[in-house]
C-alpha cells in the first residue's frame, strides 16, 4: 500500500509556525495526526507564507526563512516546483492547477478524464483534458 500524502496550503504553515494565528491549534492537531505521512506543498505556497511573515518585521522574517529552510530538509515534506532565487521565474518542475487537480483525483481513485453531464446535458469535465497527474507525488 502506498504512503498517504496530504497537501499543505499557506494557512497550514502559517498556523503551524505562528502560535497566535487563528489556525494554530488545528494546524498543530493535523500535523500530529498525520504522523510520518508525506506532506506535499508548493514553492508558491511557501512564497505566500514568506509574504505574510514579511509584514511581521525582521525577527519574524528570519524565523520564517529558517523554518522554510528546515522544511526543505525534511524527507516527509515534498516541495513541488522551484523558482529562481528572486522568485520571478520557474526554475524546476512547473506545476499547473489542472495538474494538481488531476493528482488529487487520481489519489482518491477518481478518473481525472471523467466527464459529467449538466442538468441540460452539457458535458462538464472534472479537469482539463491536458492535465497530467504529478507522478512524484503519487509514488
Amino acid at each position: 500500500m502506498s504512503r498517504a500524502f496530504y497537501f499543505a496550503d499557506t494557512w497550514f504553515w502559517i498556523g503551524l509556525l505562528h502560535e497566535p494565528d487563528q489556525h494554530h491549534k488545528i494546524a498543530t492537531a493535523v500535523y500530529k495526526k498525520i504522523g510520518d505521512s508525506q506532506i506535499v506543498t508548493s514553492e508558491m505556497v511557501l512564497t505566500e507564507v514568506l509574504n505574510v511573515f514579511r509584514k511581521f518585521g525582521p525577527r519574524w522574517r528570519t524565523i520564517c526563512c529558517d523554518y522554510i529552510d528546515l522544511l526543505r530538509t525534511r524527507a516527509e515534506i515534498m516541495v513541488i516546483g522551484q523558482t529562481s532565487d528572486d522568485g520571478m521565474e520557474v526554475k524546476d518542475r512547473p506545476v499547473l492547477v489542472p495538474d494538481l487537480l488531476a493528482t488529487v483525483c487520481k489519489a482518491v481513485g477518481v478518473d481525472h478524464m471523467r466527464q459529467n453531464d449538466s442538468t441540460i446535458g452539457r458535458p462538464i469535465r472534472l479537469v482539463e483534458p491536458t492535465a497530467t497527474p504529478i507522478q512524484e507525488v503519487l509514488s
